[in-house]
């Protein structure tokens, strides 16, 4: 096979840029908007509060790389708009669920665009809850550390 005919055929296969953008806006614009709630929502998380090292457990659930293995059974996601100039994505998403270890509620944010992804398919497929680990590869030549979710089947 020529390289012309190669290429040709990886592109039959190979949806464009383009479709795959569109059809992801289209997944991520059903998923509910992030509301701004002028920061009750924090003040109620605080006052859950069982000691004083639990004051911050807001602040220590959201950031998605504390969420690196931890089972979690994912059950409702929000967007909001990124902030973060050149992103791969212009939104990034509010991932709510619970701890499969302690059966506490959890919430982190992503914008993994493979994470990003396997939830806008699971939202749209109707999917949640899903019981999920997020997984971390090897940092590639370009710096990024790629993001993934590992389904998990019968764990509890």
């Amino acid at each position: 096979m020529t390289a012309s005919k190669t290429k040709d055929a990886q592109l039959a296969i190979r949806p464009s840029a383009e479709a795959v953008v569109a059809q992801f806006v289209d997944m991520v614009a059903t998923i509910p908007d992030w509301v701004d709630d002028g920061g009750l929502a924090m003040a109620a998380d605080i006052f859950q509060a069982k000691s004083a090292a639990d004051l911050d457990a807001r602040w220590r659930n959201v950031a998605e790389d504390r969420m690196v293995g931890v089972p979690v059974e994912v059950d409702h996601l929000e967007k909001a708009p990124s902030t973060i100039e050149d992103a791969a994505l212009p939104f990034y998403l509010v991932v709510y669920g619970t701890d499969m270890r302690t059966g506490e509620r959890i919430r982190f944010t992503t914008s993994s665009l493979a994470v990003s992804a396997q939830l806008a398919q699971a939202w749209v497929a109707d999917w949640l809850p899903l019981p999920v680990r997020l997984t971390v590869g090897d940092k590639t030549a370009k710096g990024f550390k790629p993001k993934h979710l590992e389904i998990l089947k019968g764990e509890k």
